[in-house]
């Protein structure tokens, strides 16, 4: 499951750990207990991926799954991981399979649409929440407001 956020900050996430961060459920006062061992959250962090250089295909089955679904990867890079690995050209068969049938592919671009307006409406968003806090922190400036000033009413709220 791939969760997006608005801003590109956002997609370096999370701001530790490496291309790939796994997450438990873990009782806060206690943390020696696990809620369970086969429940966790996988974070995929693709700005990471496309800055690192030492991929390991030949090695590492997740950097060619990565190679094979990031949008940015070069035609014959993908060719290649096809290549080294059944499983992804079975996976690519399918998707091939999927965008020929016009309804499957008119779903999945409907989906496409509206997760790119949802982005759309998050980066606004937080975009408006920004040139309000702006605003509001030009107008205690105004005031004769320092920094030091501006640093402690934001911390008491």
């Amino acid at each position: 499951m791939a969760i997006y956020w608005g801003g590109l900050s956002c997609y370096d996430f999370p701001s530790a750990g490496g291309v790939h961060t796994r997450f438990r459920l873990w009782e806060v006062s206690d943390p020696s207990v696990e809620l369970t061992s086969v429940m966790e959250i996988n974070f995929i962090n693709m700005v990471r991926w496309r800055r690192q250089r030492d991929r390991d295909l030949a090695v590492n089955p997740l950097h060619r799954w990565l190679a094979w679904l990031d949008s940015q990867s070069p035609p014959e890079f993908v060719e290649e991981v096809k290549r080294m690995d059944n499983a992804i050209a079975v996976a690519d068969e399918m998707q091939a399979f999927v965008m020929s049938d016009d309804e499957a592919r008119e779903l999945y671009e409907m989906r496409q649409k509206a997760e790119m307006d949802r982005r759309s409406e998050i980066a606004f968003a937080v975009g408006e929440g920004r040139q309000e806090r702006d605003k509001e922190l030009l107008a205690f400036l105004d005031k004769g407001y320092t920094v030091e000033d501006l640093r402690r009413e934001l911390a008491s709220r």
